[in-house]
């Protein structure tokens, strides 16, 4: 089991959405998963650009959080939204997907309990997500010939 979270030491910090990997999503280059989560919770393009250029994933975060204008499916979408971000993120990053890779089997535990949603103790739907996408990712090396 692997228990990590956005205050995670090395060697496990990069499974947080707070770790400041950049990549593009939707033609634009996102610092980390956080900030790009946080934006899509509004069709805002203002506030979207406003959370997007935060200096820190935490002040994303609050950004979002503080948001006047929430989208109305957000809670329909919003599991879709972080699998989006993530897979976007460990598909356009060798050397990401191969940390993510190295976990093998492990059980991948986002250890926060203050965040019954996405953390553990709850129902850890990070933890989960990011475990769908290694498994996705082995199937597909498994596919192409490569060892997972």
């Amino acid at each position: 089991m692997i228990l990590f979270n956005s205050r995670s030491p090395e060697p496990h910090c990069w499974l947080s959405t707070f770790y400041p990997f950049p990549f593009i999503w939707d033609g634009r280059e996102w610092p980390s998963v956080e900030h790009c989560y946080q934006a899509w919770k509004t069709l805002d393009s203002a506030c979207q650009e406003f959370i997007r250029t935060r200096p820190s994933a935490a002040k994303a975060r609050k950004a979002g959080q503080n948001c006047p204008s929430i989208r109305g499916d957000w809670e329909l979408i919003r599991l879709g939204a972080m699998r989006s971000a993530l897979l976007t993120l460990y598909v356009s990053n060798d050397r990401l997907a191969e940390y993510l890779l190295s976990t093998e089997h492990e059980v991948l535990v986002h250890d926060a309990p203050w965040d019954a949603f996405w953390g553990s103790p709850g129902q850890n739907h990070l933890g989960v997500l990011l475990m769908d996408i290694r498994q996705r990712m082995q199937a597909s090396a498994g596919k192409n010939g490569e060892s997972p």
